[in-house]
């Protein structure tokens, strides 16, 4: 009786040797491990890696557009705005933004993309004499009202001046910018805008009622800082599948930047 038990608790025990010797196997397995680190991968934050962005030398020039999808006169400038995505030198030569303003939505439309505080800009930009009046579509180009627009001009040629190097670090939704200029002045302010591509609208009111309108390069978020070498901004988040960055650093409120670069977010 005795041996007999102790027989049957040695071959228990033998077995589960061999059970846990096999689950060990599994587990060691190259496959098994592979599989495991994937999963692991998978149940991981991803991390954004970070990217640069730098400018020096020759500036781009910023092309500032005021629009609204309340303005029946907008679209075709939006349009020659728009054609600046499939240019070889975009970000090289030309920093576009397109600033939809919300002064005309009392007509029936309230626009979208529209921000009073883009409203305001424009109207500061009249009050330093960047602009003749406040109107749109209103191009301001390097700080200085174009109007080549309506008489189907080209693009005016970029300035030809040293404007120092500019960078950007972007972390995430951390941007650090840093801009070295022995020339500029102490006093300095950096203005970041986040743009948006591929948006639209079908207007149901006013002027453009009944029309489907596309929009390229839209701020939709603008940030401003005054300093003197480096500065930090925290980037919010803002819709679209695809987005680019544009910094330019001025003398204070002068229209003129200094320097500008822009780019693709990756």
């Amino acid at each position: 009786m005795t041996g007999r038990s102790d027989c049957n608790f040695g071959a228990v025990a033998a077995s589960a040797v061999k059970d846990l010797q096999e689950e060990l196997d599994v587990l060691l397995s190259p496959k098994s491990w592979l599989a495991g680190l994937s999963t692991a991968l998978l149940l991981m934050p991803l991390s954004v890696a970070a990217q640069s962005f730098q400018q020096q030398g020759e500036p781009p020039q910023l092309v500032e557009l005021f629009t609204s999808e309340g303005c029946s006169s907008c679209p075709p400038a939006d349009q020659r705005l728009s054609t600046l995505l499939e240019h070889p030198q975009l970000w090289r030569r030309f920093v576009p933004l397109a600033f939809h303003v919300d002064y005309w939505d009392y007509l029936g439309w309230q626009d979208p993309f529209a921000d009073s505080r883009f409203s305001t800009r424009q109207r500061d930009k009249r009050a330093r004499g960047e602009l003749r009046s406040v109107y749109t579509p209103a191009f301001v180009i390097d700080g200085q009202e174009w109007r080549g627009f309506f008489r189907g001009q080209d693009w005016p040629l970029p300035p030809r001046r040293d404007g120092g190097r500019l960078t950007a670090e972007l972390d995430g939704d951390q941007l650090r910018v840093s801009f070295v200029n022995d020339q500029a002045p102490a006093e300095l302010k950096a203005q970041v805008a986040l743009l948006g591509f591929g948006l639209g609208s079908d207007v149901s009111r006013g002027e453009n009622r009944g029309r489907r309108l596309e929009h390229q390069f839209v701020v939709q978020s603008l940030q401003q800082q005054s300093g003197q070498r480096d500065w930090q901004f925290h980037l919010p988040k803002v819709a679209g599948e695809q987005l680019a960055l544009a910094v330019w650093i001025t003398a204070g409120d002068a229209g003129q930047p200094l320097q500008v670069l822009g780019g693709w977010i990756d």
